[in-house]
């Protein structure tokens, strides 16, 4: 029994005529069959990976977990290669993991199956057609560890049925099923409804809540209070009453659809075919399983979707007026809105985060009577569906989690693109202040930052390639929507670039430039391409930026950042925190709007304190609702103008809602909720001395 390695690593070989799959993803390089690209090749094996996500995914799964066990498994996926056969000689002396499992395309060669014999898995390599002539009862009795080591078999090992279909979606509760022994219960439930979403959803807040009433019940009474039966089953339902309201779960979407740009000009077929919908639900469920989450899968979006978050982007750049902005996507909310019942709109509302794996922005869309974006209010990760078969590979193994809290030094690379010139002074000027503020900000021994003028391809891939052990990389450059190729990059100096070398890159990378992945006519953009190249999260924009609104967001990232390396536990998460700015940033955004009126609140008041830092420390505590805090930051700002005599002041600005929302159309793609901030596990394996590489 591998403690320090708990996972069964599956390998699924796939044959494929070239190598297409391994070159960086631009979009004439790839098959043109599919909407999403999914490579033809990989069709025949997704049967395989469904029947694998039917294994378990550690050798936790054989046991009977406690309450305390089961509250920490924040990201346990199947952890599952997907590769070409021309790949799988050097990734194996690349990435030398022992592999369990191995399932080889019938299409592949001898040759291959006797390099994968080789790797000498635990069970001989298996082609397709001979998968099913074992059951999967089988599987689980070959993987089942032989060292208990004090754990407690689970009783349900022997009971195992193969899900198809839309079923598939059930796998993510049935994990969860084998803890509180309600297999047979679940799957019948699941069998016998018309709504398996419903089902699902309910039995995992059920399950959660189980869960949540234990951990309430050790935290709030001690084992004498449990003296008999009749009083711990008493205190197990008024805990149950008690958790019930703060209980949510992880929410994961998928959503296929491309614009009419890419079917236009015969980037992308123009349907999703079965297999392409097939190899969507398996991220789906994948995700879901891994986040003991809730799949939600939505029908494609509409090419009039696309087409209006086109005009919103186009607009951003020609030029347009605040009100038409809050106006359009207002409009973009309504149509995006359709696409749920009322039932998921509910499931949205509650859930703890969010997980979307579409090429349309879901988070940007005003829902219902809200005021603000999706994204606003939940933490959203978002996951690019195109190119699919790429998606694939990344999805279906576990996403590195990173820890940027206290006891971790920090290295950030700052790569200056932007040239000292004319006419990129105030550009120019506006960086290099943003650079000075996070000097100031981390001016301590937790974190080095390096600084360099990259002028050219060359220097920022030999400024990364010379600092391989960095944590944040953070990119000043303008913006550049390359038209003819359908590409949106950077100007590194003069030259226009877009990540699409191989190159290693820090786990966050930071892209301070104008519309790096704008998302209306489906651009293939640097921000997906650092993904590729292995960041976990990646900060990117929309649309065209304001310089001095962008450098006021930065610098709020940094000290919250420096904040967490204080030990401060107010997020969690890289996502939790960029949530937090976006939904606190509308008082910057009304400010930036009016000079005068930004002048009044950074002025002393009547409590002897700048009126920006009442309002943030006093005043708007407790005040500001997630789904509307534009109008209810309006409403203070008034109340502080009416208590000095100025009522009425600024209405021009405050009544007419007349600002534009910047903070918006910032967008994390890649795994933000991965990277941690504050974590008492991290927190103390680095306390105990151990090399931060080895903590898991």
């Amino acid at each position: 029994m591998n403690i320090d390695d708990p996972y069964f690593y599956y390998v699924v070989v796939f044959h494929l005529e070239g190598s297409t799959t391994q070159e960086p993803i631009i979009h004439e390089r790839l098959p043109k069959e599919n909407m999403h690209l999914l490579d033809t090749s990989v069709s025949d094996i997704l049967p395989a990976i469904e029947f694998i996500m039917h294994l378990p995914r550690h050798i936790y799964d054989y046991y009977d977990l406690d309450e305390e066990f089961i509250n920490s498994q924040y990201d346990t996926p199947h952890m599952i290669y997907l590769l070409p056969d021309s790949a799988l000689r050097d990734f194996f002396t690349m990435f030398p993991v022992h592999p369990h499992i191995i399932i080889v395309s019938d299409f592949c060669s001898q040759e291959t199956i006797s390099f994968a014999a080789r790797l000498e898995p635990l069970i001989s390599p298996i082609r397709m057609k001979k998968l099913y002539d074992k059951t999967l009862r089988y599987y689980w009795t070959v993987l089942q560890p032989n060292n208990t080591d004090g754990y407690e078999l689970l009783n349900n090992l022997d009971y195992h049925f193969l899900l198809k279909d839309q079923q598939l979606i059930a796998l993510s509760g049935l994990f969860q099923s084998r803890q509180f022994d309600d297999v047979s219960f679940y799957l019948q439930e699941v069998f016998n409804s018309q709504n398996i979403e419903s089902v699902i959803f309910k039995k995992q807040w059920e399950y959660m809540c189980r869960v949540n009433a234990y951990l309430y019940m050790k935290r709030n009474y001690s084992m004498s209070d449990y003296d008999n039966a009749s009083k711990f089953q008493k205190l197990y339902l008024e805990s149950c009453e008690h958790v019930k309201y703060t209980t949510d779960l992880s929410l994961i979407i998928t959503m296929p659809g491309v614009p009419k740009e890419q079917i236009k000009y015969g980037i992308s077929a123009s349907y999703v075919t079965r297999d392409e919908l097939r190899a969507i639900r398996i991220i789906g469920v994948h995700k879901a399983v891994s986040r003991k989450g809730v799949l939600i899968e939505l029908e494609r979006v509409s090419i009039e979707t696309f087409s209006l978050l086109s005009n919103i982007e186009k607009e951003c750049i020609d030029g347009t007026n605040n009100k038409h902005i809050w106006q359009s996507l207002k409009k973009l909310g309504k149509q995006l809105g359709s696409a749920f019942s009322n039932e998921q709109i509910e499931y949205i509302k509650r859930a703890k985060d969010i997980t979307v794996f579409s090429d349309f922005p879901i988070g940007l869309a005003i829902l219902g009577e809200d005021e603000l974006p999706l994204h606003c209010y939940k933490a959203i990760s978002y996951r690019p569906l195109s190119p699919l078969t790429r998606q694939l590979q990344i999805e279906l193994k576990k996403t590195s989690e990173y820890y940027l809290g206290k006891g971790k030094r920090i290295k950030i690379l700052f790569a200056e693109c932007i040239k000292d010139d004319v006419e990129n002074n105030l550009i120019f000027k506006y960086s290099e202040t943003v650079f000075d503020a996070i000097k100031n900000i981390i001016n301590n021994d937790d974190f080095q930052i390096i600084y360099r003028r990259t002028n050219n391809i060359d220097n920022m891939l030999d400024f990364i390639e010379c600092n391989t052990d960095a944590d944040i990389l953070y990119i000043s450059a303008h913006g550049h929507y390359n038209k003819h190729r359908n590409c949106a990059g950077i100007m590194v100096g003069d030259e226009f670039w877009m990540a699409d070398q191989n190159i290693r890159v820090p786990p966050l990378v930071i892209l301070s430039a104008c519309h790096t992945s704008p998302r209306g006519i489906g651009a293939v953009n640097i921000a997906d391409l650092f993904v590729r190249n292995g960041a976990i999260a990646v900060l990117s924009t929309f649309i065209p930026v304001n310089a001095q609104r962008n450098m006021i967001i930065m610098t709020r990232l940094f000290t919250y950042i420096s904040e967490a390396q204080k030990g401060s536990d107010q997020y969690k998460t890289l996502s939790d925190l960029w949530n937090g700015i976006v939904i606190t940033n509308a008082l910057h955004e009304i400010l930036s709007e009016s000079k005068r009126l930004k002048t009044w609140m950074h002025q002393i008041g009547k409590n002897g304190i700048p009126r920006t830092v009442d309002f943030q420390l006093n005043r708007s505590v407790g005040r500001l609702r997630n789904t509307h805090s534009y109008s209810d930051t309006i409403i203070i700002i008034k109340e502080m103008l009416k208590e000095e005599g100025l009522e009425g002041k600024y209405s021009n600005i405050l009544d007419q809602f007349d600002c534009f929302p910047e903070s918006f159309f910032y967008q994390f793609i890649g795994s933000p909720e991965n990277i941690f901030l504050y974590n008492d596990t991290f927190r103390e394996a680095i306390e105990l001395g151990l090399p931060f590489n080895d903590i898991k």
